[in-house]
């Protein structure tokens, strides 16, 4: 690839089974697992991977065929760095990570670990090699992690290369102890890997032995940095959630309160004041503590209440429309209604005839008895008939209260 493949800064992308570049590298890796054993082309496969990287983002298949590619490249090495792009692409995009079938991605990983682990047994290490087999342990682990996390029903044998690599510390260790009791804490490197000049810029470190990693190209020294997305800012807790929601439920029910229930309350206070208001509210909800006060405001209340509510109501009308046609129209019907009722009114009622016509009655029965006169029984069924139809033709109020 052209420009400085170091800088390139990669994406978890989705599929790239459309890409032309990807099926050229499953060519090459198909290759493997011919019978005739064609010979692969590594570097293709290493460049290819990056271009799909670049266009279409990082996915685990393809990630997996660029570790492999650089393995064959570059040994430990390569195998080392392509472990720590997994582990980058693992733990950070798990959940969105292409494939996303759990099947396919237990395949994939277990493809891997049959594949490098061929190839790692047969290589020898030195005690120089220690650095690259701590960071291969650490990538490896950090993936594991994530693998007992997931949901896959069963997990891949990653474990075993991660044994491995702890048994061939430990043989690499052994020597070196005898001579430096007190040995330097290692440095573990970050998990994003760096361009060998920014990475270590102090001295290089010497060559790996011939015997067990290929001597590396122009073309080889190709460093990939990854870059994922960052991760959206940490929501609130369920507690700081629960919190800030009683308190806005809080500001609301006082808002209603100060603007609903309170006028409300205030507008029946006043009208539950009056004589009228307070019977229809003890209708509404009746109890047995106010029953007496009720009657009590009851009996004290004036027969001229209604006529003076009228008025105040009429009053009240006049001074605020009174110009309005509506108004004058409706206090004119309500005046010539009490017209109408007081008109109709007798100037006596019926307690008085029928006192009138008893008293004629007595009269004549007196004047009778001393004249020694007599009355027919048909004058006093008429007298006395007369007398009832003038008593019932209006009941007293003393006998509607009685």
């Amino acid at each position: 690839m052209s420009g400085h493949p170091e800088n390139l800064i990669i994406r978890a992308g989705g599929s790239p089974l459309n890409l032309p570049e990807f099926a050229v590298i499953r060519d090459e890796i198909n290759k493997t697992s011919h019978p005739s054993q064609p010979e692969v082309n590594w570097p293709l496969v290493e460049s290819l991977s990056l271009t799909v990287f670049k266009t279409n983002g990082v996915d685990l298949q393809t990630a997996i065929y660029y570790t492999l590619a650089r393995m064959q490249l570059n040994g430990l090495a390569g195998f080392t760095e392509g472990c720590e792009l997994l582990a980058g692409v693992i733990v950070s995009e798990w959940d969105t990570l292409w494939p996303p079938q759990p099947q396919v991605r237990t395949d994939l990983l277990e493809w891997f670990h049959s594949r490098t682990g061929s190839v790692l047994r047969q290589m020898d290490f030195a005690a120089n090699d220690l650095r690259m087999i701590y960071r291969a342990e650490r990538a490896l682990q950090l993936i594991i992690d994530r693998l007992q996390q997931s949901d896959l029903k069963r997990l891949p044998r990653v474990e075993n290369l991660l044994w491995f690599f702890q048994n061939a510390a430990k043989k690499l260790e052994k020597p070196r102890q005898a001579p430096k009791p007190a040995s330097q804490p290692v440095q573990m490197p970050p998990l994003v890997y760096l361009s060998q000049s920014e990475a270590e810029p102090e001295a290089p470190p010497p060559p790996p032995p011939p015997r067990h990693e290929p001597k590396s190209t122009a073309d080889n020294q190709q460093r990939v940095r990854v870059q994922f997305p960052e991760e959206p800012p940490k929501g609130l807790s369920a507690w700081q959630g629960f919190g800030l929601g009683a308190m806005l439920g809080l500001l609301v029910l006082v808002g209603s309160w100060l603007l609903f229930y309170k006028p409300l309350q205030q507008q029946l206070n006043v009208m539950t004041e009056q004589p009228a208001g307070a019977r229809l509210a003890w209708l509404y909800e009746p109890t047995l503590d106010t029953y007496a006060t009720q009657l009590e405001r009851l009996a004290e209340t004036s027969p001229l209440t209604t006529w003076e509510a009228a008025r105040a109501l009429t009053e009240t009308a006049e001074q605020h429309w009174p110009a309005s046609p509506v108004q004058q129209q409706a206090t004119r019907q309500w005046q010539q209604q009490v017209t109408a009722r007081i008109d109709s009114v007798p100037l006596k009622g019926g307690w008085d005839t029928t006192r009138d016509q008893l008293q004629q009655l007595a009269d004549k029965i007196l004047l009778q008895e001393r004249t020694r006169g007599s009355f027919t029984l048909s004058y006093l069924k008429t007298a006395i008939y007369d007398i009832q139809r003038s008593h019932g033709s209006d009941v007293p109020l003393e006998e509607l209260l009685r």
